[in-house]
């Protein structure tokens, strides 16, 4: 009878450490941002490095912090890319629109099964905002075709929140 209690105890740890060692099989790690200033609008590629196994249904996404540089509150999820294999990935997406200037910016990598995300990148990345509409008004008007005219902008507005 003892023995069987050794054995379970035993099998028992083994499975304790492979469920432990499952846990922390897997990591993402974002890499360095090729830039430090950027626009709103802008393009912009994200490397990052998954290590380990990745449930079907896995789904990395690139996250865009708030403009203090925390993730806690405000940020967006800006792209993603769905992939279930180990490897060095690329995420492309553009910078939205809608955020406002700032020089605290982060970015961070988010895996959805099983949920893990990155460290940050590291650094503070400013995006800035840019004109995010013009109007404008014709100064001649009435003139014949093939005429140059003249437009005068009447406003331009701002996305800076």
């Amino acid at each position: 009878m003892k023995n069987h209690y050794r054995t379970l105890r035993i099998f028992l740890t083994f499975i304790i450490f492979l469920i432990a060692g499952n846990a922390r099989a897997q990591s993402v790690t974002i890499g360095t941002i090729s830039g430090s200033q950027f626009c709103a609008g802008d393009t912009i590629s994200v490397n990052f490095i998954a290590t380990g196994s990745w449930r079907a249904g896995n789904v990395f996404i690139l996250q865009l912090s708030d403009p203090t540089g925390s993730f806690s509150n405000g940020l967006q999820n800006v792209g993603s890319l769905v992939v279930t294999v180990p490897g060095t990935f690329t995420i492309d997406t553009t910078i939205p629109w809608n955020v406002g200037s700032s020089t605290h910016y982060r970015f961070r990598i988010l895996a959805a099964v099983p949920y893990i995300t990155s460290a940050d990148n590291g650094s503070d990345i400013a995006i800035w905002t840019g004109p995010y509409t013009f109007s404008f008004r014709n100064e001649q008007q009435g003139e014949a075709t093939g005429t140059p005219i003249t437009l005068t902008a009447e406003s331009i507005d701002y996305n800076d929140t």
